[in-house]
């Protein structure tokens, strides 16, 4: 009987490790999915889907000090130098009253149209890459990437970068650049 009770509790403890091992490298490779996808939609040029995928409270706060900056600005008088910063967006005041990722996508298009034409294109080509990833403490991750970014002559440009996620209600969100 006891060797039974001892089967039994083998058993059910190689579940339960082997259950958390395949959990933990799913939700690993849900995180490096997350960052391939932001990282390539934000060279492809899909705003939306990029910040999308970014944290909304970091966005907020991003968002909530700009704000304050420009309400200084204004109370000082350097309104106008402060919203040449943002390529001139006469509405400032308006776009801040907009959801977070909705205020950074209008930015980010403001800012892709000084680009010119042929580097967007080329930046629609840009392929990212997972190389590496590891869990952090407090529901966080990072992901390093590789990040193959084609020039004009042709020859790629490789570069080396990173992501921190966090995994929030289930779901993991870019919360900022690895060091």
């Amino acid at each position: 009987m006891k060797k039974i009770k001892i089967i039994i509790v083998l058993i059910i403890s190689t579940y339960f490790v082997a259950f958390n091992s395949y959990s933990s490298e799913s939700s690993l490779s849900e995180a490096e999915t997350v960052a391939q996808t932001y990282m390539t939609a934000l060279f492809h040029g899909n705003l939306k889907l990029s910040f999308s995928l970014m944290d909304q409270e970091i966005l907020q706060e991003q968002q909530n000090s700009i704000k304050n900056a420009y309400e200084s600005s204004i109370k000082d008088g350097s309104s106008e130098i402060f919203v040449k910063q943002f390529n001139n967006i006469n509405d400032l005041a308006e776009l801040l009253k907009l959801p977070p990722n909705e205020f950074f996508v209008i930015l980010s298009e403001k800012d892709r149209e000084r680009a010119r034409p042929e580097h967007l294109e080329l930046m629609k080509k840009t392929i990212v890459k997972v190389t590496d990833s590891a869990f952090m403490e407090d529901n966080k991750a990072k992901v390093s990437l590789e990040i193959i970014n084609p020039k004009p002559d042709g020859n790629p440009f490789m570069q080396k970068g990173g992501l921190i996620l966090a995994l929030k209600n289930g779901k993991w969100f870019v919360v900022g650049n690895a060091k």
